[in-house]
């Protein structure tokens, strides 16, 4: 048959292809989520909180954000690996709608860039919870880098259509001249320093609510000064009984605290 040699020859060729390379980096989700611990206080006992890690749990899977503050958004991925738990040098880089973000001291920045740690095997999570300042309608560009190369981008789009899910309501803040919200100075919060990890909880009792929001350096004793001094500040002001219960939001590493 004139065909048999041809054939012959394909089935050759199959036989030696190259095996495709695996891809560098799986998207497991991408959507809203929840990034938090909580902690129940009794009053007169000392209480640790050791090494928690944050806890990334998915609640819808969705391209499109509220665009409200206190939204908390992002991806989760793997990198891929031989072995398990080698680390891996990345960089992440967040773009925002054009032509960017105007800060509180009057700069616009186009994009976040930032070093990332990762181990191969091990599900990452990078997402952005908005500020005031930051929400901004438009599309939000999330990517990964190695070494020069882009493994991963994945858009967003911010819009004042979408609804927030009920499992992650905004941020309230409560106005009330009488029981100023508790929070770190005005100015060191907008300090962007290497190391340092910016920290969001909710401090309820009596029926009220309190955001607190401040920056923490992770393993630092000042940490461990500014939480104590806000949780004693709770127990006196707003007419707080009792602190019924922190809740602790996460955006980086985690953090250590020993609470008195």
């Amino acid at each position: 048959m004139r065909f048999f040699p041809l054939l012959v020859v394909l089935l050759a060729m199959a036989g030696c292809a190259t095996p495709p390379k695996p891809a560098p980096i799986t998207l497991n989700w991408a959507g809203l989520y929840d990034n938090k611990a909580t902690l129940s206080l009794t009053p007169g006992i000392r209480h640790k909180l050791d090494a928690i890690v944050p806890l990334s749990r998915l609640i819808v899977r969705q391209d499109r954000i509220p665009a409200q503050t206190g939204i908390l958004f992002g991806l989760n991925f793997t990198i891929p690996g031989a072995v398990a738990g080698d680390a891996v040098a990345l960089r992440q880089v967040i773009r925002f709608p054009t032509p960017g973000l105007t800060n509180p001291q009057g700069q616009l920045l186009a994009q976040s860039e930032k070093p990332l740690a990762a181990r191969t095997g091990h599900p990452l999570t990078i997402g952005y919870r908005f500020r005031d300042w930051e929400v901004k309608e438009g599309e939000w560009i999330f990517e990964i880098w190695r070494d020069g190369e882009l493994l991963l981008s994945k858009s967003f789009y911010v819009t004042q259509n979408e609804p927030v899910p009920a499992e992650q309501p905004a941020f309230q803040r409560l106005e009330d001249p009488q029981c100023p919200l508790l929070s770190y100075p005005e100015n060191a919060r907008k300090q962007r320093v290497e190391g340092q990890t910016q920290v969001l909880f909710t401090i309820r009792g009596n029926g009220s609510v309190e955001d607190v929001s401040l920056l923490a350096r992770s393993g630092a004793t000042q940490a461990h000064a500014l939480l104590d001094t806000t949780v004693i500040q709770a127990y006196k002001s707003c007419r707080f009984n009792a602190v019924q219960g922190i809740e602790l939001y996460y955006a980086g590493q985690a953090v250590s605290w020993v609470l008195k």
